[in-house]
C-alpha cells in the first residue's frame, strides 16, 4: 500500500510511471468547460484545504470515480462547488487558490465560495492577490514559498512568510507563451518533484540551493526543459 495518492494532468504521460514507483496516481481527466491546454490540470479542477476537497458539481457528475478515490482512499470530504465556470477568464480561476502556512491567495472576487467557506472554517486568512491563477504560479512548501508573480511575492512577504522570486519564463505549457512553476512542481514531505529537469531553468540552481537551506531535496522527473501540467497533488491515503 502506498502512503501517498500523486493527482496529476492525465497529458502528464511521461511522468506517470515513474510517479506510480512510490504513488498511487489519481490522473485528471479533461474538465471540457476549460481552454483546452489546461482541461486536465489538478490546480484548476480540485482545491484541498484541511480534510476537504472541492471540485465542480459538473465535473463530479462526469467522473465519479476521481471524487470517490478521494473520499474512500484519501479520506477527504468531497464539497461541490457550483460557481459559474467557463473557458475565459475570469471564469476558470475560481478554484485556483494557493494555500501557505495558514494563509490563502488568491484573487478573492472570483474565487469559489464553497472553497472560501472551508478556508474561513479551518481558520486561514484569506489574502487577495492580483494573480487570478495564484496556485498555478506558486511553488509552496510549509511556511516559504517560489514564485514570479509579484502579487503573490507581495501579499506573502507581508504577513512574515520567506518567499524567492525567480524570473518569469523558462516553463512549457502547450497554446500559451509561458507556465508557472507551480503547475511544474508538486511537494511530498521534504521532497519537491519537479515536471522536467529543475537545472534547465535560468534559476534551477538558486532554487534548488533555497529549498535546501529549508531541508527539501528536489527531484527530476525527466531530462527536458520544466513543462506546466497544472502541478502535481499530493494526498495521504488513509485506505
Amino acid at each position: 500500500m502506498n502512503e501517498y495518492t500523486a493527482i496529476i494532468s492525465r497529458e502528464a504521460e511521461r511522468f506517470i510511471p515513474l510517479l506510480e514507483r512510490d504513488f498511487d496516481v489519481l490522473t485528471v481527466a479533461p474538465d471540457r468547460l476549460l481552454q483546452g491546454p489546461v482541461q486536465c490540470h489538478a490546480d484548476m479542477i480540485v482545491a484541498i484545504a484541511g480534510n476537504c476537497a472541492v471540485l465542480p458539481e459538473s465535473y463530479v457528475s462526469e467522473y465519479v470515480g476521481f471524487a470517490k478515490h478521494l473520499r474512500e482512499r484519501c479520506g477527504l470530504k468531497i464539497i461541490l462547488s457550483d460557481d459559474v465556470r467557463g473557458a475565459d477568464y475570469p471564469d476558470d480561476i475560481s478554484l485556483n487558490v494557493l494555500t501557505c502556512a495558514r494563509y490563502a491567495f488568491s484573487l478573492k472576487k472570483y474565487t469559489s465560495r464553497s472553497f472560501t467557506d472551508v478556508l474561513e472554517r479551518l481558520g486561514y486568512t484569506h489574502l487577495n492577490v492580483r494573480q487570478g491563477y495564484a496556485a498555478c504560479s506558486t511553488l509552496s512548501c510549509d511556511g516559504f514559498m517560489i514564485t514570479a508573480d509579484p502579487s503573490v511575492e507581495k501579499a506573502a512577504r507581508s504577513v512574515g512568510l520567506d518567499v524567492l522570486k525567480i524570473s518569469e519564463g523558462s516553463i512549457r505549457l502547450d497554446g500559451y507563451g509561458t507556465g508557472f512553476i507551480g503547475g511544474a512542481s508538486g511537494v511530498c514531505g521534504n521532497k519537491i518533484y519537479f515536471l522536467g529537469n529543475l537545472m534547465l531553468h535560468p534559476d534551477g540552481e538558486k532554487i534548488r540551493e533555497y529549498v535546501s537551506t529549508h531541508g527539501y531535496s528536489v527531484i527530476c522527473l525527466s531530462d527536458d526543459s520544466l513543462s506546466d501540467f497544472g502541478g502535481i497533488k499530493f494526498v495521504k491515503n488513509v485506505n
